[in-house]
């Protein structure tokens, strides 16, 4: 009971915004529940006002008999420098210590056909480089003996001029985006982040991890037929660049043994990161348990 008044204060609580990261119970739960569970409960609080939304997040919970999966809650947003609405990222952080429960939780709930993708190309990852929030958040992670969080609503920016410090990448991107638009592709920069095959590449970025989709559907990947990287593009221009699509994750293996290829992929769902650090250990389960 004590644990329940506690968890029901917390997430009642109001907080001000703040400017720079700001670690707040009422963006994301930290659950061992899979994400569908997760997205149901976040589904059912839409409409109501916030207090209102996260009573109604705690009775669900209390009544749904997952609060025993439930430990100490954090969560980040990034936060406008003004003060303004905040931006960004939200995430659910799970309570996962080890390679294995981390491995388990990826054969349970990750996209079944780029689970299998993975496995045919002889367990080679994607991967990509955590913003400033998300490193913040996985370190909060490290200090509890949690490795993995799960990404929910990533702000899509390839057409964002800022991404790459360039207005001809953000041309660029917009030209692809035309492209497959006219296609009718349910893949397109404004709804897809990029990742590569080379985890140095990712740590370019930032702190590289790889990652994992979930969902069976709204889940697609789109790479350079001959591989290599969007941008910089060696000639500015999307036409003669031949592309390569994959729905759901399926006959993704070929690129996934590419050298250093990009991969862009839309997640609605959202999706997995793990540490670098733990891609010998994950391999190894992943191959014990085939």
């Amino acid at each position: 009971m004590r644990a329940i008044s506690l968890l029901t204060s917390l997430l009642l609580q109001q907080r001000a915004p703040a400017t720079g990261f700001e670690v707040s119970i009422q963006q994301c739960i930290v659950c061992r529940c899979s994400p569908s569970h997760y997205a149901s409960n976040l589904n059912a609080r839409k409409g109501a006002a916030p207090v209102q939304r996260r009573r109604q997040f705690v009775s669900r919970i209390l009544h749904s008999g997952t609060l025993s999966l439930l430990t100490f809650p954090f969560a980040t947003h990034r936060v406008q420098a003004d003060g303004t609405k905040p931006t960004g990222s939200n995430f659910t952080l799970l309570a996962l210590s080890s390679p294995e429960e981390i491995s388990q939780y990826i054969i349970q709930n990750c996209n079944r056909g780029y689970f299998q993708s993975v496995k045919s190309s002889g367990f080679n990852f994607l991967y990509r480089g955590l913003s400033a929030g998300e490193e913040q958040i996985m370190s909060h992670q490290k200090n509890l003996n949690n490795r993995a969080i799960i990404i929910l609503n990533e702000p899509y920016d390839l057409l964002d001029p800022k991404t790459y410090n360039s207005n001809e990448a953000a041309l660029y991107f917009q030209s692809l985006e035309d492209k497959l638009s006219a296609w009718g592709s349910s893949i397109k920069p404004s709804n897809a982040h990029i990742a590569t095959t080379c985890p140095s590449e990712a740590s370019k970025w930032g702190s590289a991890v790889s990652i994992w989709p979930f969902g069976e559907s709204d889940v697609d990947f789109l790479w350079l037929k001959d591989g290599g990287v969007f941008w910089p593009s060696p000639n500015q221009t999307v036409k003669a660049q031949p592309l390569k699509r994959s729905t759901n994750g399926i006959g993704l293996e070929r690129a996934l043994q590419g050298d250093a290829w990009e991969i862009m992929f839309r997640a609605d769902t959202g999706f997995l990161v793990v540490p670098v650090e733990l891609d010998d250990e994950l391999r190894d389960y992943f191959r014990h348990a085939q």
